[in-house]
């Protein structure tokens, strides 16, 4: 079990928590780790298993499941001793195996081996993906049963994992739990498509506050009408802009064949290297955030791919190939992006807000208004002390330094 050291709020690993925390990346941006689900954790109810393959740290991970008689199925970890008060934020790892079938994970906190008392955090599907997953969870947003709190010491962690109806069968596997290290959010402002607009109207506004933006180029479109030209990306470049690959012709990848997928990305990535712009010209982002298993296949040459699925990203991000945003549309309202801003300033997570055109002409959803333009840019502003704005390039070598 992981312990306390004498005098001191950091947690000392011992037996298999011990091996894999000298495995792991814990002293790198996903923080400390607590717990890596090992032969400690036992059942609570339902079906409880370890996890051989699909683990990343230690030699097992917990995989739980719901079966025929448990809609909720639930593992523990009792006699901890775990003591959050020096922490903003955990970070939770699990890898979901039926997704179709799942509603729900949740992490509960207790002071007591009974858990007549306990925090507890539940986690939706819709913030979840296939696969891998990796979910920062601000401390803050525990809520609180008769009268549990942060100040007392943990010493029973409970997961547990809800199907979306009685009879069906999910899984997913916990494979570790962080407590982060405080550092700053990173904000990243994408704007797919390389419109002209982005350059007259949004440049400017983040010129002005010394922030930076990042350029997905449909390279057959530039100089055409409405969109940037050669010398116009060039100058973004000089300011320290970002520029990346966003295909050719701006087809929807998941309805091409294979050759077809890898001419999209190589005819941009060669007009984005034979143009100056080699340092991302093998980050992609996938026209309507279209993707599939041979998309992904082709990926497998590039360094990072970036979806429309809207949510925060842990960095290094566990599926560099789905990246997820925060798309900001014209309707959307300031409290949304002013939240995810709030977010990432306290968890030390990633947003990339991504826009289309800036401009006050036009009245389709994917243009965003210069004077809200300007509004959010001044939310942004007013956190500098605790986010840090980043291009794609300084994000990706920042995730490859520390993957």
């Amino acid at each position: 079990m992981a312990k306390l050291l004498e005098g001191s709020s950091i947690l000392k690993p011992t037996g298999e928590e011990q091996i894999a925390t000298l495995n792991d990346i814990s002293t790198k941006r996903k923080g400390r780790l607590l717990t890596s689900f090992g032969t400690d954790w036992a059942l609570w109810f339902g079906t409880v298993t370890h996890d051989t393959i699909n683990t990343k740290v230690g030699s097992s991970s917990v995989k739980v499941s719901s079966d025929a008689a448990n809609t909720t199925a639930a593992a523990r970890l009792r006699s901890a001793a775990f003591d959050f008060r020096s922490y903003k934020n955990i970070m939770l790892r699990f890898y979901v195996h039926d997704f179709t079938n799942l509603s729900k994970i949740e992490l509960r906190l207790s002071s007591v081996d009974a858990m007549t008392t306990y925090m507890s955090y539940s986690i939706s599907k819709w913030k979840m993906a296939p696969g891998w997953n990796e979910i920062m969870i601000p401390l803050s947003k525990f809520t609180t049963s008769n009268g549990e709190s942060l100040d007392n010491t943990m010493v029973t962690l409970q997961v547990s994992v809800t199907a979306s109806a009685a009879g069906e069968i999910t899984s997913v596997s916990f494979d570790g739990l962080y407590a982060n290290l405080n550092q700053k959010g990173l904000v990243q402002i994408h704007f797919d498509d390389a419109f002209a607009s982005v350059h007259a109207n949004a440049f400017p506004i983040l010129r002005e506050k010394g922030m930076v933006g990042s350029i997905g180029v449909i390279s057959g479109s530039v100089g055409t009408t409405n969109y940037m030209t050669l010398d116009q990306l060039k100058t973004l470049q000089v300011y320290g802009w970002g520029i990346f690959n966003h295909t050719a012709t701006h087809q929807d990848l998941s309805t091409l064949t294979k050759e077809q997928i890898e001419s999209q990305l190589a005819d941009c990535k060669n007009w984005l290297d034979s143009n100056g712009f080699t340092e991302t010209s093998d980050y992609v982002a996938y026209p309507y955030g279209g993707y599939n298993d041979t998309v992904l296949e082709v990926m497998q040459n590039y360094r990072f791919g970036r979806s429309t699925r809207e949510e925060f990203e842990v960095l290094p991000p566990i599926q560099p190939y789905t990246l997820k945003v925060l798309s900001v549309t014209r309707d959307l309202a300031a409290s949304v992006y002013q939240a995810a801003i709030d977010h990432v300033a306290e968890t030390g997570d990633t947003v990339t807000f991504l826009f289309h055109k800036v401009s006050d002409t036009g009245t389709d959803t994917d243009t965003f208004t210069v004077a809200n333009f300007r509004t959010f840019v001044e939310y942004l502003d007013s956190k500098r002390d605790s986010i840090e704005i980043v291009t794609c390039k300084e994000w990706a070598d920042e995730a490859q330094r520390t993957r």
